[in-house]
């Protein structure tokens, strides 16, 4: 009598899934992706939450021009400009996600003259290309950091 062959072992044959070098290939290839996307995401947001000191610092000169009219000269109190912004209970005015603080002075003491600037706060803070926005009483734009042209766009 011939002996029958032994029978395979059910856990060789064809096991279906992954072996262990196929995941460790999909998860570098993963961090690979989340190591170029993330940091392009932050700087995307960094530079979309700029729209909003530009906002605060057009929103804030209007309001001068209607201060001027009222008391014949500005203020450099940004508690005293009547908009809806949030105020803090120190009497500081935010941006609408309070990212950007206002702050209002008078160039060389001169009432009859403006300098707001918009001051980073929060997450912003890990701004480097443009850092605080200004604008006085002529329209004139700055930044403290960069360059006005390509943060003022």
């Amino acid at each position: 009598m011939k002996a029958l062959p032994p029978a395979p072992a059910p856990h060789l044959t064809n096991a279906g899934g992954f072996t262990l070098v196929e995941m460790m290939v999909v998860v570098s290839i993963l961090a690979l992706l989340a190591g170029i996307a993330i940091p392009s995401y932050r700087q995307f947001v960094l530079r979309a939450n700029r729209s909003e000191a530009q906002s605060l610092l057009h929103d804030a000169a209007a309001q001068q021009e209607r201060y001027l009219a009222q008391y014949s000269k500005y203020t450099d109190d940004p508690a005293k400009l009547a908009f809806t912004y949030p105020l803090t209970a120190d009497g500081k005015r935010l941006s609408t996600s309070q990212l950007y603080e206002l702050a209002a002075e008078y160039p060389d003491g001169d009432m009859r003259r403006y300098r707001l600037t918009a001051q980073r706060r929060g997450a912003q803070l890990r701004d480097p290309d443009c850092g605080d926005f200004t604008l006085d009483e002529h329209g004139t734009r700055g930044v403290s950091v960069g360059s006005v042209d390509s943060c003022w766009r």
